[in-house]
């Protein structure tokens, strides 16, 4: 099943360009790197999604690791970047560049892929607004980013103008119910719309 949700990142954007104003260019983050971390930190925060179905019994991971599709000109790969918890922002971004250079030059090894619970998939840089994406076992949830874009909210002081981008969470429901999936997906729009809470712990 599929839930969605609208984000607002005008302070995910912020921050991140404050961060990488600090960094050479080749050690710039991706905000792609940002939502990476923030998916690790919900599956921590709700570890019974860290979860997958295996025929008739489900298997809980203690380790963070989330898959990234990649896509090349040979093809779609989703390789997966291990402990993201206990990573930092810089460290995501450094195995990122290096998951991509592999993949665009058909050098990934089977030791860059990994068993894990969830995956990321972003068409935002394809200008998509939105999409469905499709689950790739033996995960149990992918979240499909779309691109930023500029829209008129109302709030409290009236209509505002605010960068938002656009989430679908999709679900294995062996797994993942709707009332968890729900939660694990606000909980990732929490840490997009407060970057600063990622530097908690």
């Amino acid at each position: 099943f599929f839930l969605r949700r609208n984000a607002i990142v005008e302070d995910l954007i912020n921050f991140s360009a404050m961060a990488n104003d600090a960094v050479e260019e080749n050690n710039k983050r991706s905000l792609n790197d940002s939502f990476i971390k923030e998916c690790a930190r919900a599956l921590t925060d709700l570890p019974d999604c860290n979860m997958i179905w295996q025929e008739q019994h489900m298997l809980k991971f203690k380790e963070v690791a989330i898959g990234v599709a990649i896509s090349t000109e040979s093809g779609l790969y989703t390789p997966t970047i291990r402990n993201i918890d206990r990573k930092s922002l810089s460290q995501i971004s450094s195995e990122m560049k290096v998951l991509i250079e592999k993949s665009k030059n058909k050098q990934l090894r089977n030791t860059d892929f990994l068993d894990c619970a969830h995956a990321i998939s972003n068409l935002g840089m394809f200008s998509i607004e939105n999409f469905d994406a499709i689950i790739n076992p033996p995960n149990s949830s992918i979240l499909a980013v779309g691109a930023i874009r500029e829209e008129v909210v109302s709030g409290h002081e009236g209509f505002l103008s605010h960068k938002q981008v656009s989430l679908t969470l999709s679900v294995d429901h062996r797994t993942i119910d709707g009332a968890l999936g729900a939660k694990f997906l606000d909980r990732i729009v929490f840490f997009l719309q407060n970057p600063a809470a990622l530097m908690v712990r």
